[in-house]
This record gives structure tokens, sequence and C-alpha cells, in this order.
């Protein structure tokens, strides 16, 4: 399950805040043209990037660079 809290663009800069249960994982790798700045509030997740899987835990952020992929 996935459901979005809040999404918003503001000066260049999406922001998003959503709310995904320990079985949602994304349906294909992708890619953006964009930074991207993810923060885990609670429980841990898989994330994967580039050729490689890391466990995230609890209050810790990830830094994705423009292109790559995950």
């Amino acid at each position: 399950m996935k459901r979005v809290i809040f999404n918003e663009m503001m000066d260049g800069i999406c922001i998003d805040r959503i709310i995904r249960d320990y079985r949602y994982s994304m349906p294909s790798k992708h890619v953006h043209d964009e930074y991207e700045i993810y923060y885990l509030l609670e429980g841990e997740r898989y994330y994967f990037i580039e050729n490689q899987t890391y466990l995230v835990k609890e209050g810790s952020i990830v830094f994705i660079n423009k292109g790559q992929i995950h």
C-alpha cells in the first residue's frame, strides 16, 4: 500500500510525504533528472541503487544522484 500525504513542487524541488506499508516495492527500476533525498521515518526496507542493495533503517537518509537507477 502507498498513500501520498503531501506532494508539492517548490522552487524546482519536488517534496513528497508518502506512507508505504512493509510490503510496498517499486514496480520497476527508474531514474530521475533530479537528485533524490530519501528519509526513512520508521521501520526498515531494502533500497536498490545502481547495482547494489542497501538495508535502510529508521532515521537513515539516502542521497541518489541524477540519472542513477534505483
